[in-house]
């Protein structure tokens, strides 16, 4: 048994899925043909293809097809169905706003500097706003405003609302160029946990656009947000971070000439999601390691923090996976 969460945008798609044995996520990624049918591809931590669901959603809540090894072509049947037992119901709003006052006025008068190409764009600012549903009106408001406010609230002026900070990309000054998205996916939907996650790229002109990732986890009983300090005993930080450390280094190769820290020295943030079968914790660019390293990820199965667990904290709903 699998169980399988998507996130669409256009006509792609993205997310993971996991076998229910031992609740490790797989990421996936993969679009919708030109015939409507749907094909992802399964990648392991170096981003190598492991599989490829190829398939049909034969009603509202049915997608099955094959499942693919792409170096021996084995080919397994299989049918997903949609649950919606302890879940959120999930939609999306977009918000674009566009200012292009300062690429009007420089393409009238070009210049000559190493940003000419700002010159001939747009700044904009996109946001695919994630909105969730549930039986609960006050759960429902309470994550819906939290999640709104993940966005704004991190600037450094106040907005009142989404649509406030749309609007605020015609604030730019002359000469200015900004190009921000904002991306929502879910990472987790079940037994009443919601988990998802904001993405983040913004493009200022320079050598490469900046981006990041940030978690929220809420409970769907109460509508609150889920923090690491509740989930698991007093004390927890340098076990963790040592079963952590462990974790990165079989994962990630040349850990002293790459990564900010050494042997013995290394720190989880406090950037994680909580999943199935583990906890999943990122690190953002250049947050220890330089850009070129990417986001490297870390994720602590259940049954490796046990001891360190709370058993009276909402993770008691996944003590079955030992």
């Amino acid at each position: 048994m699998i169980t399988m969460y998507l996130n669409q945008r256009d006509s792609f798609l993205t997310g993971s899925y996991y076998y229910d044995k031992n609740a490790i996520p797989i990421s996936l990624f993969g679009q919708f043909m030109s015939n409507a049918e749907l094909k992802l591809s399964e990648t392991n931590s170096k981003f190598e293809e492991t599989g490829i669901f190829k398939g049909k959603f034969t009603s509202e809540e049915i997608f099955e097809g094959l499942w693919i090894n792409p170096k021996t072509n084995k080919k397994l049947p299989f049918t997903l169905r949609e649950s919606k037992e302890e879940t959120a119901h999930i939609s999306f709003e977009n918000f674009h706003e566009e200012n292009c006052k300062n690429r009007d006025k420089n393409l009238k008068k070009p210049k000559n500097d190493d940003m000419w190409w700002t010159d001939t764009l747009c700044s904009s600012i996109d946001i695919q706003l994630i909105k969730i549903a549930t039986e609960n009106a006050m759960v429902n408001k309470r994550i819906n405003e939290s999640i709104s406010q993940s966005i704004y609230n991190n600037e450094d002026q106040a907005y009142h609302s989404v649509q406030d900070f749309v609007r605020s990309i015609q604030q730019l000054e002359d000469g200015e160029f900004l190009v921000s998205e904002y991306n929502f996916e879910v990472l987790n939907n079940e037994k009443n946990i919601l988990c998802i996650g904001l993405s983040i790229m913004e493009n200022a002109g320079g050598a490469h656009p900046m981006s990041g990732i940030s978690y929220s986890n809420y409970d769907l009983k109460t509508g609150q947000e889920i923090k690491l300090n509740e989930i698991l005993i007093p004390n927890f930080s340098d076990k963790l971070d040592a079963i952590g450390e462990k974790i990165f280094v079989k994962t990630y190769d040349e850990i002293e000439s790459v990564w900010f820290f050494k042997r013995g020295e290394f720190k989880l943030n406090e950037n994680f999601s909580i999943l199935a079968g583990g906890l999943l914790f990122t690190f953002n660019p250049y947050e220890i390691g330089p850009y070129a390293a990417g986001a490297p990820e870390v994720f602590i199965p259940y049954r490796d923090i046990q001891d360190i667990i709370n058993p009276d904290g909402i993770l008691k709903r996944y003590t079955s996976l030992k």
